[in-house]
């Protein structure tokens, strides 16, 4: 087996003219004399600012045709690219991507029929425009290249297991536990989010390594859904990590720190910074990459 490093097209703090170099010649090691015809309609879409004969390519090109002039070009791209080295794409929480996303991943998935490419696309049924939408697609065209993965809710043992490595049982009172059987449901998730719940009102605190529940637990009123557990858990904290979090939310499910620090003016970046390692710290938010 041989480990092969995925080109870098570039970083968050990269100004715009390193940015198109990077990308200019990610592109030429994979499509060589055809970089100039491909290179205008990638960095459009990852919105960068063209200038000289790229921008010439675009500038009269616009609405459905730049879009297939889009399309085409990165479906060149991976076919070029997957002729080097098998492609693995993953796309996560493809649940919660606008229209225009679902159209153009379904416009790549005929690439899995003659090349080595493969998507793994994660997402929660039940959501028509997004989910229910691919779901069809996918198995109309792709049958056979079609494999789907349904993740069950947890059994009430299995259930019980995870609340037993998460939090010494001895002291969880057995009416607790029940409530976070129950409304938890079998869902990973939300029993997480109840134990993390649990420790940031100190119903349980961290000794010897490991997490046991105190009398306060007893009073603990646990709320009906997920949404309900975090927004608990958001209203806690104090006003100035809270409004971190609503800003960071309104930016979108991912951030970069350099936008953060753009929108909040009143505050330092040592500041900015402690806070998300607090909010990292209790897992309110995950770091993906500096």
């Amino acid at each position: 087996a041989r480990a092969v490093e995925a080109p870098t097209f570039g970083r968050e703090h990269d100004l715009p003219v390193e940015s198109i170099r990077k990308l200019k010649n990610s592109i030429w090691g994979v499509c060589l004399h055809e970089t100039s015809e491909i290179f205008p309609f990638v960095a459009t879409l990852m919105g960068l600012r063209l200038s000289g004969e790229h921008l010439d390519k675009i500038r009269d090109v616009e609405g459905e045709t730049l879009e297939k002039l889009i399309i085409n070009s990165i479906r060149k791209l991976l076919i070029k690219s997957s002729q080097t080295i098998p492609l693995m794409f993953i796309l996560e929480d493809m649940h919660w991507a606008d229209t225009s996303t679902i159209e153009f991943t379904e416009s790549l998935m005929s690439l899995v029929e003659s090349h080595r490419i493969c998507f793994i696309n994660i997402f929660r049924p039940g959501y028509t425009e997004t989910s229910d939408r691919f779901l069809k697609t996918v198995n109309k065209l792709y049958p056979k290249n079609y494999s789907q993965i349904s993740l069950l809710p947890l059994n009430r043992s299995h259930n019980e297991q995870l609340i037993a490595n998460l939090i010494d049982k001895k002291n969880l009172s057995f009416s607790i536990r029940e409530q976070i059987l129950d409304k938890a449901s079998g869902n990973p998730f939300f029993t997480e989010e109840i134990i993390r719940s649990i420790i940031d009102v100190e119903a349980a605190m961290l000794k010897n390594g490991v997490l046991k529940a105190n009398s306060k637990i007893n009073e603990l009123d646990i709320p009906q859904t997920i949404n309900d557990v975090i927004m608990a858990r958001i209203d806690r904290l104090d006003e100035k990590t809270k409004n971190l979090v609503t800003i960071a939310s309104v930016i979108g499910r991912s951030f970069f720190y350099r936008i953060l620090i753009d929108i909040i003016h009143q505050e330092t970046d040592e500041d900015i910074y402690e806070n998300l390692l607090f909010l990292k710290e209790t897992q309110l938010i995950f770091e993906r990459n500096r």
